[in-house]
């Protein structure tokens, strides 16, 4: 235990732990990750360094032949600006979650209807900072991905080490991907894709 308590990897190794996972100790250059199964999904926490700051991030590749996108983002300049990509703002119905958060999509119905699960709703207050979306992939210099699949991903600036917060973040991953299997709009088939 460092002077500040636990160290980032001391924490994401005891996560690793609680969630059935697997930490990997990846030194200086590659960094820590933790990978953990849901059903045939898996989940992917590391954190990368982008413009000499530091963000933890949280990546599960899964099939989605419905195309469903969506973006979850606490209330700021941001949200505007991804209401301006031609994403519809949606409206939940939740009157602590509408005010706190700017949800866009591109099909009203199942974003609602995902977020109607209150787990979710629950979790996603409980984070001070909030970035989580559906995306084509890793980008034009990570995994590329085969058409029919796309990627959960969360991102948040700093080095998480609140083990409740990152414990919850597994939490939600797993509720949002069965969830959308339920409302149609993922597979539970094996995407297929390593990170």
């Amino acid at each position: 235990m460092g002077l500040f308590g636990p160290s980032k990897s001391e924490v994401w190794r005891t996560l690793s732990a609680m969630v059935g996972g697997s930490f990997t100790d990846g030194g200086l250059i590659k960094g820590d990750r933790v990978d953990a199964k849901v059903d045939n999904w898996t989940v992917t926490l590391d954190a990368v360094k982008e413009d000499k700051a530091i963000y933890t991030r949280l990546r599960a590749p899964f099939c989605n032949p419905s195309g469903l996108r969506f973006s979850i983002a606490r209330t700021g300049p941001c949200t505007e600006l991804v209401k301006g990509l031609g994403f519809q703002e949606i409206i939940i119905g939740d009157h602590a979650f509408d005010e706190a958060f700017g949800v866009t999509g591109n099909n009203v119905a199942a974003v609602t209807s995902l977020l109607q699960d209150v787990k979710i709703r629950s979790i996603l207050l409980t984070l001070p900072e909030v970035q989580f979306e559906v995306r084509d992939n890793d980008g034009w210099s990570g995994t590329q991905f085969p058409a029919d699949c796309d990627e959960l991903y969360f991102i948040a600036r700093g080095a998480m080490k609140n083990i409740n917060q990152l414990k919850g973040l597994f939490d939600l991953f797993a509720e949002v991907l069965h969830e959308l299997t339920v409302i149609g709009a993922a597979s539970e088939a094996n995407p297929g894709v390593t990170l």
